[in-house]
């Protein structure tokens, strides 16, 4: 005990030059404690969203399982139900997509619990494994190009149709908005896979011509 002693009176502290370098090497006197609550709370509800979120997923893993007896028929009759919603539009491939939207073919994606597209955004899905036998998980403006792919034809529809038909075709269809189908038409558009012509509310949309 007596060596510690005579070892920490060779070094002498100022500690009011401690804490003055401290203060220099920090943003406390640049940021207020208002500013730093105002941080911390957005923190804060970052977290609850994300739990909240979370909760979501919970309660739809659960009815997935709780479901499992009768997933062959409840898949039947949303395929049969989105038939009679969508009348002329319906096409094979729409109705498929729709189908695969619903529910999907592959056991993985199924675990993957996609969210409506107004909730999830581009965290549509669970954060994907980024192991090498996982692939990754489509984000929500990935999904509304497929479907916008699968409604168009050559002869082209408006913005109005694409999103009547959108609304009609399934859970995920139906949290589009006109702001969201603007934005992935154009992205398509520039990429070549669609062609867009016209102006404001006669503006046609249809699959790019095949070279």
């Amino acid at each position: 005990m007596a060596k510690k002693i005579q070892q920490a009176s060779l070094f002498p502290v100022n500690l009011e030059e401690v804490w003055e370098t401290f203060i220099r090497s920090t943003d406390w006197d640049k940021v207020s404690a208002a500013e730093e609550q105002d941080a911390l709370s957005q923190a804060l509800s970052k977290v609850e969203q994300d739990a909240k979120q979370l909760e979501i997923r919970k309660v739809a893993l659960i009815a997935q399982i709780t479901g499992l007896p009768d997933r062959a028929a409840r898949a039947r009759k949303h395929l049969e139900e989105a038939a009679k919603a969508m009348g002329s539009f319906g096409t094979e491939a729409v109705l498929l997509t729709s189908l695969k939207e619903s529910f999907p073919p592959d056991l993985y994606q199924r675990t993957l619990v996609a969210l409506p597209l107004d909730q999830g955004a581009a965290r549509g899905d669970l954060t994907p494994d980024t192991s090498p036998t996982r692939r990754p998980t489509a984000t929500a403006e990935t999904r509304l190009e497929n479907w916008v792919l699968h409604t168009l034809d050559y002869e082209g529809l408006t913005a109005g149709q694409i999103l009547k038909v959108l609304h009609k075709s399934g859970v995920s269809g139906q949290s589009v908005t006109a702001k969201q189908l603007a934005s992935a038409t154009r992205r398509m558009a520039q990429r070549g896979e669609i062609e867009i012509s016209g102006e404001r509310r006669s503006k046609l949309y249809k699959l790019a011509a095949k070279g």
